[in-house]
């Protein structure tokens, strides 16, 4: 089992003893490999828009592992009554296990083991970072009540949450990470320079953005972004971007390194452009 120093983000793996000609079997940079009772809803996904495209280009690879396929009986089984008592049900350890150890691709040096959780560190873009630097993520989904403590204990390298709320499965979470972290890969985005102009890249919002007509309901497209001017144009997307971050995540705000100039800066953009 691999550690995760969710403080620093620092990642540590263990070494594949596989010599460096099994690396080269490796079918993409990142291979995602899906544990989960509902395999249809990470195959739907996965298999349209840019995810697809990603696989197609040989970026990523995507693999989905039925958990019920290791269930504990010819009924299907893969979970039980709570010790102690308890409403619902439990997800065993066995049927996890064993998908899990199926799930493992000897030739991925840099592996990481994630368990879906309310209870995990919450997912944000650095985390995406640190994970686009990985060989090989399984995703391992849960569902009912959870699952058996002993299997988190034995197998899991790291939780995540995708938010402080409760829902069905780990699925949506799962998903979540795999087009986050594929996005940071080079060749994902046909233009490189586009991802870093994206919400949360450098701990910004993104800029407005507009496009045709140039007026609609009596709402213009700000006159500088017809200007040509290259300089001009950056400099408001910039000070827009930061306006951005201010009144609609002061949090991240509030982490941002911002110099004197920044910051006077920003108080003229909001200014010139009428903003209380």
């Amino acid at each position: 089992m691999n550690s995760f120093d969710s403080e620093n983000l620092i990642i540590n793996s263990e070494t594949s003893t596989k010599s460096a000609e099994a690396s080269d079997a490796k079918t993409g940079q990142i291979q995602f490999d899906v544990l989960t009772l509902f395999p249809e809803i990470i195959s739907n996904y996965v298999n349209s828009s840019m995810m697809k495209k990603a696989q197609d280009r040989d970026l990523i690879s995507c693999k989905i592992h039925d958990i019920r396929k290791f269930a504990i009986d010819e009924y299907g089984h893969v979970d039980d009554t709570l010790y102690g008592g308890g409403r619902g049900m439990l997800m065993r350890a066995e049927p996890l296990y064993q998908a899990l150890k199926s799930a493992e691709d000897s030739s991925r040096s840099k592996r990481l083991n994630i368990f879906l959780s309310p209870k995990g560190k919450v997912f944000d873009q650095d985390m995406a970072k640190e994970f686009s630097t990985y060989d090989q993520i399984i995703l391992i989904c849960g569902h009912y009540e959870g699952v058996d403590q002993r299997f988190i204990d034995e197998c899991v390298d790291l939780e995540v949450s995708i938010g402080d709320f409760v829902i069905s499965g780990g699925e949506l979470g799962a998903l979540t990470i795999i087009d986050a972290s594929s996005r940071m890969l080079t060749g994902f985005l046909a233009d490189a320079e586009a991802m870093q102009d994206e919400s949360h890249y450098h701990g910004l919002l993104e800029s407005r953005q507009y496009t045709k007509p140039r007026s609609w309901l009596n709402r213009e497209v700000p006159e500088v972004l017809f200007s040509g001017n290259h300089k001009l144009i950056a400099e408001f997307k910039y000070y827009d971007a930061l306006n951005e971050t201010l009144t609609k995540r002061p949090d991240l705000f509030q982490k941002l390194d911002l110099s004197d100039e920044d910051l006077e800066g920003l108080a003229n953009f909001r200014k010139n452009n009428n903003i209380e």
